[in-house]
């Protein structure tokens, strides 16, 4: 039986496994708004969860991280070396892993492959922000990994509509979009919105998720939206499996990007995504 948004609202907010965000995603968040915080005290939060120690140390020795020759064994230092907003974007980012973990042995080819393309248009999301200037690359990043959430919802919690959905794209070559619409009424960025508003996320990042196909629409967040379908357009056009979305204009010229800055940008995104896929999501 297919979902209609308004079950599907309230089966989001019923199911413990995505009732909330981790707690010390939320403690981190709060102490990084408070000026009088330090290193020290945030290392000291993070610290109370030894897997996440663990995966932020590793990740902070990271080829895409690391910017210094010596090893990194102190969350202090850590912290220090990333700053708060990339430690802050980086335990959002290992939660929103550990979260989404039980899925069909048939899915689990899909589900990586969405994860991969994910990752890499969060590399791409950080890096056109960068050239575009923007004040918070960090959140750009968190942006382009999340803008496609509703698709890993839709194949953990409904992977007989997901396997629909595929079968229509596979035989009439529509967009998901569109086979999504067939199947369930709603799509992944109607999913990805539900839960970014339930999880209490920044407007930014729920206008990236909601409206990365369609930046036009946006009004108060156009060059974060904007961003993020820059970069999802790029992503797909080193995936040569996949037909490249239409890259629009509107989003193109509001980033004031040059037209000769796409070969740099494409050329630091295939190094930086290898690396960004192998210490986010390594092969198991």
């Amino acid at each position: 039986m297919v979902l209609d948004k308004d079950a599907l609202w309230y089966r989001i907010k019923k199911m413990n496994s995505l009732s909330t965000l981790p707690e010390i995603y939320d403690r981190v968040s709060d102490m990084i708004n408070d000026p009088k915080t330090s290193a020290a005290n945030l290392a000291s939060v993070i610290s109370r969860d030894e897997t996440l120690v663990a995966k932020l140390l590793r990740i902070a020795n990271s080829p895409f991280y690391k910017a210094t020759p010596e090893k990194i064994t102190s969350i202090t230092f850590a912290v220090a070396l990333l700053g708060f907003n990339a430690t802050k974007n980086l335990v959002l980012s290992v939660s929103i892993f550990d979260l989404f973990h039980t899925f069909e042995e048939s899915l689990k080819v899909t589900v990586r492959g969405f994860w991969k393309h994910s990752i890499t248009c969060a590399v791409a999301s950080k890096i056109i922000a960068q050239n575009a200037r923007h004040k918070n690359p960090e959140e750009m990043f968190v942006s382009g990994l999340l803008h496609d959430i509703g698709k890993i919802v839709e194949i953990q919690y409904m992977p007989e509509d997901f396997k629909k959905i595929i079968n229509i794209i596979n035989t009439k070559e529509v967009s998901m979009k569109d086979a999504e619409e067939e199947v369930l009424k709603y799509s992944h960025t109607d999913v990805g919105k539900m839960l970014g508003v339930h999880w209490n996320l920044s407007p930014r990042i729920i206008d990236c998720v909601r409206l990365h196909h369609i930046p036009d629409k946006a009004i108060e967040n156009l060059t974060e939206v904007s961003i993020v379908h820059t970069a999802n357009v790029l992503s797909h056009s080193l995936e040569l499996d996949y037909k490249v979305p239409v890259l629009n204009q509107k989003a193109w010229e509001i980033l004031n990007l040059k037209i000769d800055s796409l070969e740099p940008i494409l050329k630091q995104l295939k190094k930086e995504s290898i690396e960004a896929i192998a210490v986010l999501f390594p092969k198991k």
